[in-house]
């Protein structure tokens, strides 16, 4: 925020007409942009757009069985600074676990309103609970520098058929600190999961 001076654009050009061949050389004036901070108390779902967004969510498949994979997309598309916005976060119930970092995939072209189309972050996820599962709405919010207001979207709320297999085992495993003084890590629960190898006779 503050004064920003952007350089002034040069160029060069020559006009060649035989003995009257010249060079003429442009400059543009100066100029100084007054950048505004952003609002002070940003929501928790903010991810550092600026602009005017949509979002939407995708799930695929919703009927599976305890243990399966699931992907969720979540697409903002619009315009403002598309290339600069952070991974949002999922807000996942206790039978569902994210399985690895967030995939990014932009389609984005740069235009006089900034940067234009949408960003898609693919988040691979597996049931560890058996039943009816729901994905609750995933909120996300940018500030619109026309209204001067932070904007809050939600997304779908999606429920999951999931069916019980016995065979999988879902194990909560706590890393335990080294020592036990008063400077040691706090504990850190992770949840893995595997099939249960049936006993060879």
């Amino acid at each position: 925020s503050g004064k920003i001076r952007i350089t002034p654009f040069e160029m060069a050009l020559r006009c060649d007409a035989g003995m009257f061949a010249r060079s003429f050389r442009f400059r543009s004036s100066n100029l100084t942009v007054l950048v505004k901070p952003l609002p002070a108390n940003a929501p928790k779902s903010f991810i550092k757009a600026v602009g005017k967004f949509d979002v939407a969510a995708h799930v695929a498949p919703t009927k599976l069985k305890q243990g399966d994979f699931l992907t969720y997309e979540l697409t903002i598309s619009g315009s403002g600074n598309l290339h600069a916005i952070k991974t949002p976060d999922l807000l996942l119930p206790s039978g569902i676990s994210l399985i690895n970092t967030p995939t990014k995939v932009a389609d984005i072209e740069y235009t006089e309103m900034g940067a234009t189309g949408k960003v898609t972050f693919t988040y691979n996820l597996q049931l560890t609970d058996s039943g009816k599962v729901s994905i609750g709405q995933q909120a996300i919010a940018y500030f619109d520098p026309v209204k001067e207001a932070y904007v809050i979207l939600k997304t779908n709320a999606f429920q999951l058929d999931v069916a019980s297999d016995k065979t999988f085992i879902a194990s909560a495993v706590q890393q335990k600190p080294l020592n036990n003084n008063l400077n040691r890590s706090p504990k850190i629960t992770k949840v893995t999961a595997q099939k249960a190898q049936k006993k060879s006779n």
